[in-house]
């Protein structure tokens, strides 16, 4: 059971992360990979090998803001900053100085987190050799920290900031945690606890917290156990255990309890009221197989309590998220745009839920909800280094255990038989028995309707709690289903097959492992094999070709042609036939049309070549219109033009009211298309227009590019390309063509755009600069560098050396093709008085990125961090992410050549390239500056 933490404010992050929770002492099974172990000294270590190139490793500790006296607030947290610091084997911040020369990325690949019971390091490296510097740094951090004087009052500045950015705690996740000791241990703290902190007890808070009793290392992916064992024992073996110390210390800690159980928020950014029915209940540790059938017992009750309020029409859903170690989430939430109605809604809700209680459930209903729950259930083949390594800190922090797929189907095939009807209606008055107070979070619009008392809404619970429904199910139409895998391409009208080899040239990328057909009417396929374990396949065809082919004037009518285009079904079936062998066959394609390029994407996932082929193929020459459907589309548009339009209130939100207007700085076009807004606009749609702009997109054979990637063999792949599409022919079209403006001559000038928001307690600010780049992959990976090199300067001056910023972070666009450009973005949270000497500061890192060149060493750790950034995001088992890489490689510069000399051209780079680069992307005279103050 993978627990999600849903309060967001409860994980402390040196950068953005997400926390989960599973035990380590339990009679369910292990997984046959997993190795568990102990010192003397109490540490436990948990090792899992997979075959996979990267190595995940974690420090975990059962200690978190729960474990802080009443002087001691903050101190978990400002721990974890403080061990980045310098410890006995690093002084300073060579443990991380030493991991980024080797090409690693502080918050990527070095972070650490801390909630209320845990904190976490986690590193996560490439190369096995580092295995002994990673587990030496993880033992520094654990028993070897300095926390001097001078790095604890500049930490002081940094942690001060982060609150600022963190701001105030919502309202409802404040009620959420009334009357618990949680509510007075937020582990980010307050300003107050940190200006006060005393060095020397936080010295004591490390010495007694950070203990090998409380402590549990955690390595999975690419491992040499054996080496890894002795690595653990040298390094963590001489620090002395505490065997009064619980790890289990945190686990029953939470039991909020609610004066008034009622919290309103009101808004008026919503067009209904929302009610959120909240329960707290026990949650099952996922530790033994009692806690196991629990969780099961859980799982199907809710289909059970989702099937009730579905029949009842209640209009309403129902969730259950795992909240702290010890509670479960419990929410049935109800929305109404009269006061009316939501007082009916509560009054069947309380009936449907008094309903379940008295007349229980049948058992072939019980029945057909246990067989749901094992067709869901499905082996992967797939696993993740990372993902294995935060399922065990959930099994270390919080007794949930993890299980492999194969043993927790196993479990399920044993526990459902001994689920019986009486289990669920157990569950049932556990979660939601009609007497139990009810927490109510209510987000209102007053001018919909308001909410005045608590009693209101009880008097509404109470009066339906004593009915009682018949539950009826929705008659259906029986549908004529065909047997599932009776269908056959045999059967389908033929499609003109080349039987010659119309292969001209072929070319073969070794260092990307790319084959490159072309064949003789001039279409280019490129062939990339993998090693997934999983047995999708995927095939795309795309052009540069696109709505650029039509006068701009024109587009406004063509804005739902990706839709019409992608409804098509095959020449041959009905839409449900169609609709049908897709589900069955798992095959499926996707049909993108955009200003800059045409694409079709089709996956066949359980990996049938002829599938694939056929599917793409009759996708793109052989299909039936959707006339049916896009003729009431245009009807109901007609129609809907009679009414006053109701606007959107995303639209009024100043937050995304902003990041239009920087879009529409980055492009220089408005970022919103134009409406059609008469009934002559819609009468000028046409269906058969947006099918014949589709067919010109691949007219010209030369200008389309196909990629298949998978798992499977290559000489397969390359017959059935020809088959399928050596036969096709180029036809010549007529296109629009743009004119080729000569570009504006560059005018000084500063945007300056400021909206105010009742949504932000800090400034938030983002600073744009516009650029150009050569259309050359070698110059989009040095705008990437030198972003990096923007981003980490900044950092320095804003953050470590002023104390003005907590995160700063900054993005790059970078377009090559149809007009090379880039659009720097650089975002931070800071007080409005302080943006201007911000503002300058990243004016003051561009002048020096801009006149100073960068080092040979600092440049020779940036390549390898670009490096290292490639290898992860593109594994010989990650399919799709080989997919979208080379589609943008070629999209790009038309050419798979230079990705394939990816790494000759990184080394190629000097110092004067990133300088050059930094002057062409950077205009410090010409940029904008867009903030979100507070209101």
């Amino acid at each position: 059971m993978k627990r999600t933490q849903i309060l967001y404010f409860f994980a402390l992050v040196l950068c953005p992360l997400f926390a989960v929770g599973q035990d380590t002492l339990s009679p369910l099974p292990k997984a046959d990979n997993a190795i568990y172990g102990t010192l003397d000294n109490g540490l436990n270590y948990i090792i899992h090998p997979i075959p996979q190139q990267k190595t995940e490793y974690r420090l975990v500790l059962n200690v978190g803001s729960l474990q802080e006296r009443d002087d001691e607030q903050g101190y978990a947290h400002f721990l974890e900053h403080m061990l980045f610091n310098g410890s006995d084997d690093f002084p300073g911040r060579q443990a991380i100085d030493t991991l980024q020369r080797l090409g690693y990325r502080f918050g990527r690949d070095i972070n650490a987190y801390t909630t209320y019971e845990r904190t976490v390091y986690e590193l996560s490296l490439l190369d096995q050799s580092q295995q002994n510097l990673a587990i030496t740094i993880l033992a520094n951090f654990l028993g070897k920290a300095h926390l001097n004087t001078e790095d604890i009052e500049k930490e002081k500045r940094i942690v001060i900031q982060e609150i600022k950015d963190f701001g105030t705690a919502s309202v409802f996740n404040k009620k959420k945690l009334e009357g618990s000791q949680h509510a007075h241990r937020l582990p980010i703290s307050s300003i107050e606890n940190i200006k006060v902190l005393d060095a020397k007890r936080l010295k004591a808070f490390y010495k007694q917290w950070y203990s090998p009793s409380l402590a549990t290392i955690i390595i999975t992916g690419n491992v040499n156990p054996t080496e890894a064992i002795q690595q653990i024992e040298t390094s963590f073996s001489s620090f002395k255990g505490n065997s009064t110390l619980m790890r289990s210390q945190s686990w029953d800690t939470f039991s909020p309890s609610f004066d008034n159980a009622l919290e309103i928020v009101n808004t008026s950014d919503t067009r209904t009221n929302k009610v959120e029915i909240i329960r707290f209940n026990s949650a099952p540790f996922l530790s033994t197989k009692e806690g196991f059938k629990e969780h099961t017992i859980a799982q199907l009750y809710k289909q059970w309590l989702s099937k009730k309020l579905r029949q009842a029409k209640t209009h309403t859903s129902a969730h259950s998220t795992w909240y702290l170690p010890n509670k479960n989430e419990d929410v049935i939430e109800i929305t109404a745009k009269t006061k009316e109605e939501l007082s009916t809604r509560i009054h069947l809700v309380a009936s449907v839920l008094n309903t379940m209680s008295l007349k229980g459930i049948h058992k072939e209903e019980l029945e057909a909800y246990k067989q749901h729950l094992l067709n869901q259930s499905a082996i992967s083949t797939e696993e993740d280094a990372y993902f294995l390594a935060n399922n065990y800190i959930d099994q270390v922090v919080v007794n949930s255990h993890y299980l492999t797929d194969r043993h927790k189907i196993q479990l399920l095939e044993e526990i459902l038989s001994t689920i019986t009807a009486n289990d669920l209606v157990v569950k049932h008055e556990n979660t939601w028995s009609v007497d139990r107070q009810n927490l109510y979070l209510c987000t209102v619009n007053s001018n919909i309707f308001s909410i005045h008392s608590i009693q209101e809404l009880n008097d509404s619970w109470n009066e339906g709690k004593t009915k009682t429904l018949l539950f009826k199910d929705k008659k259906e139409k029986k549908k004529q289903e065909r047997t599932q895998g009776s269908f056959h391409w045999k059967t389908m009208p033929p499609i003109v097959k080349s039987n010659d080899n119309a292969v001209v040239k072929e070319h073969i990328y070794n260092h990307i492992g790319v084959t490159e057909l072309t064949l003789a009417n001039g279409l280019r396929i490129g062939i990339k094999p993998t090693h997934a374990t999983d047995n999708n396949i995927i095939l795309t065809v795309f052009t540069r070709n696109g709505l650029n082919l039509i006068q701009e004037q024109e587009q406004k009518y063509y804005q739902d042609a990706s839709y019409f285009i992608d409804s098509a079904w095959i020449h041959g079936l009905t839409k449900d036939g169609y609709l049908q062998v897709g589900a069955d066959r798992e095959v499926s394609t996707l049909v993108s049309l955009s200003n800059e390029a045409t694409i079709v994407n089709t996956s066949s996932r359980l990996g049938h070549i002829r599938d694939m082929f056929e599917w793409t193929y009759r996708k793109m020459y052989d299909y039936i219109e959707p006339k049916e459907d896009f003729n009431e589309y245009i009807q109901e548009s007609i129609v809907s033009l009679e009414h006053e339009p109701i606007p959107s209130t995303l639209l009024n939100n100043p937050s995304i009211q902003l990041s239009h207007q920087i879009e529409e700085y980055k492009k220089g076009t408005p970022f919103i298309q134009e409406e059609l807004n008469t009934i002559a606009d819609w009468q000028k749609v046409k269906l058969e227009s947006f099918f014949e702009l589709y067919q010109q997109t691949f007219a010209n054979l030369d200008q389309v590019y196909i990629l298949i990637s998978g798992n499977f063999n290559v000489e397969d792949i390359k017959a059935e390309s020809i088959a399928y599409f050596g036969s096709l022919v180029t036809t010549p079209h007529t296109s629009y063509l743009k004119e080729n403006n000569k570009p504006k001559a560059q005018i000084n000038d500063i945007k300056r755009v400021s909206i105010p928001s009742a949504d932000v307690e800090r400034t938030e600010a983002t600073l744009v600069f516009n650029g150009s780049i050569n259309p050359t992959l070698k110059e989009s990976i040095l705008a990437q560098m030198v972003r990096e090199l923007f981003d980490n300067k900044f950092l320095q001056l804003s953050r470590e050396k002023e104390g003005l910023v907590y995160s700063p972070s900054s993005s790059i666009d970078v377009a090559i093709y149809p007009t090379p450009k880039t659009s720097v973005s650089l975002y931070f949270s800071a007080a409005l008085s302080d943006i201007e000497k911000l503002e300058n500061l990243a004016k003051e890192v561009i002048q020096s990125i801009q006149t100073r060149p960068i080092s040979t060493k600092d440049l020779d750790q940036m390549k390898l961090a670009v490096l290292n950034n490639k290898q992860l995001h593109l594994t010989e088992s990650s399919t799709y992410q080989w997919i979208e890489k080379l589609r943008e490689v070629q999209l790009n510069f038309g050419s798979l050549k230079d990705f394939n000399d990816y790494e000759n051209i990184l080394n190629s780079i000097t110092p004067k390239d990133v300088l050059n680069t930094a002057n062409s992307i950077f205009d410090k005279n010409n940029y904008g500056v867009f903030l979100v103050t507070p209101k």
